[in-house]
C-alpha cells in the first residue's frame, strides 16, 4: 500500500488562487482584521505580494485570516464594507441590478460588496456602518470573524479582477442607507447632499469637484488622532498632505480655512482632543500651514528630516542604550524625524548611499547601523530592499510616545 497523499493546505489553496486573480492578498490575524507588525501590510499597497511570501504566511497550515489590499495594487479592486444587514438591504432595494450582479460575501455582521473603480483616495472612506475600501484592507473568505462565524461568498468573483465593473461608489450616495446608531452621522456624497460638518465619511466643499473632495477626505482621515496629545504635529502633517493636492497648493491659508476643511477633521477628531477650542486648533493650523514648505510626496522628506534632527533637544532613553555615541544618536534622531513626518501608520526609508554626505560615512556602515538599530528594536524592517527601492522602516522605540502620532 503507497504512501497516503498529503492533503493541501486549504487557506494557502484560497490564498494562491485569489493571487492567480490578480489580488494582492495579505496576512491578518485569526479572528482579526489587522496584519501582524502593524504596517507591514502597508508596503503591498504598491508591491505584489510573491508566491513564496503567500507560502510562507498561508503555508503549513497555520491559523490565520486572510484579506484583499484593495485599491490600484489590485488592479482597482474596490469594496463596499456593510457593517449591518439593514444597510445592506436597504442599498440593495434601491440598487437591486448592482446588488443582483456584483460579487458579495458574508461578514460577520453584514456584507461586503466587490467591483472595480477609479479611486485615488487612500484607506478607508466611512459613512455610519458603511466603508468604501479602495486601498486598505478587506477580509476575504474563508477567513473566520472574532464571533466565530466565517466569511463566505454568496456570488463568487470572476476569474480575473478585470472582469468585475468599474464603478463609482459615490454614485449609490450611501449616506441615504446609513441609520446613524454607531454615533456617525450620515454626511453627503461628491454631489454635496446631506449636513456638512459630519464625521467618518466623504465631505463636500463648495467650488470643488468630486475628486479634489476624495482627495481633501484622504487626507483628513489620515491625520485624525487616536488619543490625547496629537493634535500639534497631525495638523502639520495635515497642512503638508493638502499641499500636495496640487488644486490646494498655492491657496493661502485664508482660503483654505474658508472652505471649511478644519472644521470638518475638528469634528471627526473631537473624541481624541483634550483642548476642545476651534479656534485654538485654527491658530495652529493657521502656524501649519505657513510652516509646510514641503508637501507629502515631493521627495524632500529626508532632508527636511534632517533639519528638524539636528535642531532636535530631545533627550532619548534609546541613546543610552549606545553609551551615547554620538554617531548612533544623530542616526536615532533622523530616524525619529522620518517616523515623526511620514505619520502614524506609514513607513519610511533612509537611503543608504546618502551616508557620506549625511554622516560622513560609508553606505556599508549605514546599512549595518540600522541593522543594529532593527536588532535593538529602535526601529522595525517591514520590507526588504530591492534593486528599486530602499528598505522600509517603523520607529518602535521608546521614545516614539514623544512622536504623538
Amino acid at each position: 500500500m503507497g504512501m497516503a497523499k498529503k492533503e493541501e493546505n486549504p487557506l494557502l489553496k484560497q490564498a494562491l488562487e485569489y493571487h492567480e486573480k490578480g489580488i494582492n492578498v495579505a496576512k491578518t490575524f485569526y479572528k482579526g482584521k489587522s496584519p501582524p507588525k502593524g504596517g507591514q501590510w502597508k508596503a503591498y499597497k504598491t508591491e505584489r505580494v510573491t508566491e513564496a511570501q503567500l507560502q510562507e504566511w498561508f503555508g503549513g497550515g497555520r491559523w490565520c485570516n486572510m484579506a484583499a489590499v484593495t485599491g490600484p495594487v489590485s488592479r482597482g479592486l474596490t469594496v463596499l464594507d456593510f457593517d449591518s444587514k439593514t444597510a445592506y438591504h436597504k442599498w440593495s432595494e434601491k440598487f437591486p441590478e448592482s446588488a443582483k450582479k456584483l460579487p458579495t460575501s458574508s461578514s460577520g455582521r453584514g456584507f461586503h460588496v466587490w467591483f472595480r473603480s477609479k479611486l485615488d483616495a487612500d484607506d478607508t472612506q466611512s459613512f455610519a456602518g458603511i466603508d468604501i475600501k479602495a486601498g486598505g484592507l478587506a477580509t476575504l473568505p474563508p477567513s473566520t470573524h472574532e464571533n466565530g462565524r466565517k466569511y463566505e461568498w454568496l456570488t463568487p468573483l470572476p476569474d480575473r479582477v478585470e472582469d468585475l465593473p468599474v464603478l463609482d461608489p459615490y454614485d449609490f450616495k450611501l449616506e441615504q442607507f446609513t441609520d446613524g446608531k454607531d454615533g456617525k452621522e450620515g454626511i453627503e456624497g461628491r454631489d454635496g447632499e446631506g449636513s456638512k460638518g459630519g464625521r467618518g465619511g466623504v465631505c463636500s466643499y463648495q467650488g470643488l469637484n468630486g475628486l479634489i473632495v476624495r482627495k481633501i477626505d484622504a487626507a483628513i482621515q489620515k491625520t485624525l488622532p487616536t488619543g490625547y496629545g496629537q493634535s500639534y504635529d497631525l495638523l502639520f502633517l495635515l497642512a503638508r498632505t493638502l499641499k500636495a493636492i496640487k488644486e490646494l497648493e498655492n491657496k493661502s491659508v485664508a482660503e483654505i480655512m474658508a472652505l471649511g476643511i478644519i472644521e470638518e477633521w475638528y469634528n471627526r477628531a473631537l473624541p481624541n482632543l483634550k483642548t476642545k477650542s476651534l479656534i485654538l486648533k485654527k491658530a495652529r493650523f493657521d502656524n501649519a500651514w505657513r510652516d509646510a514648505k514641503h508637501p507629502v510626496g515631493k521627495g524632500v522628506s529626508l532632508m527636511v528630516a534632517w533639519r528638524q534632527a539636528q535642531k532636535s533637544t530631545l533627550q532619548m532613553q534609546e541613546f543610552e542604550w549606545f553609551h551615547n555615541d554620538e554617531l548612533v544618536k544623530r542616526v536615532i534622531r533622523l530616524c525619529f524625524e522620518l517616523q515623526k513626518l511620514a505619520g502614524p501608520n506609514d513607513v519610511w526609508f533612509l537611503p543608504t548611499n546618502k551616508a557620506p554626505e549625511l554622516f560622513g560615512i560609508s553606505h556599508s556602515w549605514l546599512a549595518v547601523l540600522l541593522q543594529e538599530l532593527a536588532a535593538r528594536e529602535v526601529i522595525e524592517k517591514v520590507k526588504e530592499h530591492t534593486r528599486q527601492k530602499c528598505a522600509r522602516y517603523i520607529y518602535i522605540g521608546p521614545s516614539k510616545k514623544f512622536l504623538k502620532i
